[in-house]
C-alpha cells in the first residue's frame, strides 16, 4: 500500500464510519474505495454505496471494472449515473 490508502485502510475496511478522501489524482482513492465497498458487501449485502468522480469517463470506467469485480456476486448491481438525464434514463 501506498502511505494514502495505509492511513485510510483501517478507517475504510475495519469500521462503519463515512470516510471522505481528498487526494491528488493516482494516489490511490479508488482502492481505498474498494476496501468500503468488500467491508459492506460483507456486513450488508443489500446494501448501497455511491462512488463519486469528477469526470464521466473515471465513471464509466469504474463501472466496467467494477460490474465484472463486483457485478457476478448475488445481490449486486452496478449502476452508472453521470448526470446527463438522457443517459441516466435508459
Amino acid at each position: 500500500f501506498n502511505p494514502i490508502q495505509t492511513q485510510c485502510f483501517s478507517e475504510c475496511r475495519e469500521t462503519d464510519d463515512h470516510v471522505l478522501i481528498c487526494a491528488p489524482s493516482g494516489s490511490g482513492k479508488t482502492a481505498c474505495a474498494e476496501f468500503a465497498i468488500m467491508r459492506m458487501l460483507s456486513n450488508e449485502p443489500k446494501g448501497k454505496c455511491v462512488y463519486i468522480a469528477a469526470k464521466k469517463e473515471i465513471c464509466l470506467n469504474r463501472h466496467l471494472d467494477w460490474s465484472s469485480r463486483f457485478g457476478s456476486l448475488p445481490n449486486v448491481s452496478v449502476a452508472c449515473l453521470t448526470g446527463e438525464v438522457a443517459s441516466d434514463l435508459k
